[in-house]
């Protein structure tokens, strides 16, 4: 699956990315279950490789790495609809606001390539 993406929406996979192998790496501390760890640990490790290719300005993705990103952008959906909801600032609600407009479109460019492959 390819698409293109603007920088903006670049740096946005990169930092959702980013986040989603941040909160893995605290799924494995707190793991107590060894084939658990490894699993998460492998999971991890493919969302680094396909940050580091996103930075490069590599789009094309396997099938599962969809899926990894897909999971990302959701959990980082439902990430920002969190925060937009405590947040007092009407600016900083506002930013927050067009990033996760930013991610929707993302998510709506990646299921459309996704359909026409």
């Amino acid at each position: 699956m390819e698409s293109r993406f603007t920088p903006g929406e670049q740096q946005l996979l990169i930092e959702t990315l980013a986040q989603h192998a941040r909160e893995m790496l605290h799924g494995i501390a707190r793991a107590n279950h060894r084939e658990f760890k490894r699993m998460l640990q492998l999971k991890m490790e493919r969302t680094t490789r396909m940050q580091l290719r996103i930075a490069a300005g590599e789009f094309q993705l396997e099938d599962d790495e969809s899926d990894l990103l897909r999971e990302a952008l959701e959990q980082g959906e439902r990430a920002l609809c969190f925060e937009i909801a405590r947040t007092d600032g009407r600016k900083f609600k506002h930013m927050l606001q067009r990033k996760l407009d930013m991610l929707l479109g993302v998510r709506s460019k990646l299921s459309a390539a996704s359909k026409a492959a």
